[in-house]
């Protein structure tokens, strides 16, 4: 079990003391439980039509949004990054508090995937097979 103490500003980062890290494996139970609930052929369609988001309405939008949402990732936290490419949010270190490395390379494989319209179960086949390609 991969744990972290919280350091920094008053709710910039995990409510609890000790966190558990979202790890590769678990990242991987938590898509699989994703695409069984909506189905591998579920197509992800952002609300605004063009742009992938974490959070809409308040609630996990994208996959990966669902996936570090039901990992601890608070939905503000989501929120706060929405409109930034996956790449660019794990550069700046945003989830690091959440999830080890090996599990954000392989949420970006899922996200890649997902926003080239590949249906779910197709985006998990690719991530865990080691990415997209792109």
């Amino acid at each position: 079990m991969s744990t972290r103490e919280e350091i920094g500003a008053p709710g910039a980062g995990p409510t609890s003391e000790y966190i558990e890290l979202l790890t590769r494996v678990r990242a991987v139970e938590l898509l699989e439980e994703l695409v069984a609930e909506f189905g591998e052929d579920y197509v992800y369609r952002p609300p605004d039509g063009t742009h992938c988001v974490y959070v809409h309405d308040d609630r996990p939008s994208c996959g990966v949004g669902h996936v570090l949402a039901r990992a601890g990732v608070p939905v503000e936290v989501l929120a706060s990054v929405d409109g930034t490419d996956f790449a660019t949010v794990t550069e700046a270190v945003v989830f690091e508090d959440y999830a080890e490395p090996d599990a954000l390379d392989l949420l970006g494989d899922f996200q890649c995937a997902q926003d080239a319209l590949a249906p779910w179960g197709e985006s998990l086949r690719r991530a865990v097979g080691g990415g997209t390609g792109g």
